[in-house]
């Protein structure tokens, strides 16, 4: 029987879970006194949780076998390019865009929530996509 701290499972709930308060707690701040918090300052902040996040999942990592972590590799080779593909068109479309229409189609945003919106929007999109070519490289190998 392994010891709590030698667990991988409780390293990774740990690591999540402070990557979860200091985003929160950045996030929080920084909207409800956002002169509080410089924009470098919570810049920090986010970085610092996202780099949690991702130490987060080293344990997890070492301990998968070679097929599951190819799986992994090949579905965010081809799933997070085709999402960035995706992302990188509908980024020249808004730049491309006459500004009446963007705004008709997001009436209060800001510049700065436009950018954070489409930041986000990209990230969604390869995670999605790289759902799904981690499905169909699991579907290919049966």
């Amino acid at each position: 029987m392994t010891s709590r701290a030698a667990n991988p499972a409780w390293l990774f709930a740990g690591l999540l879970a402070v990557s979860a308060v200091i985003g929160s707690t950045v996030g929080g701040l920084e909207r409800q006194h956002p002169a509080l918090i410089p924009p470098a300052a919570a810049a920090v902040g986010a970085t610092a949780a996202c780099l949690l996040a991702c130490a987060a999942v080293i344990p997890l990592w070492r301990r998968m076998d070679e097929v599951a972590r190819a799986a992994h590799q090949s579905a965010w080779y081809w799933g997070g390019s085709a999402g960035s593909a995706v992302a990188g068109g509908l980024a020249v479309y808004a730049t491309r865009e006459t500004p009446a229409h963007l705004a008709a189609l997001i009436p209060t945003m800001t510049v700065n929530g436009a950018f954070a919106a489409g930041v986000v929007a990209c990230l969604l999109i390869q995670v999605a996509v790289y759902g799904v070519g981690w499905t169909v490289w699991w579907l290919s190998k049966r």
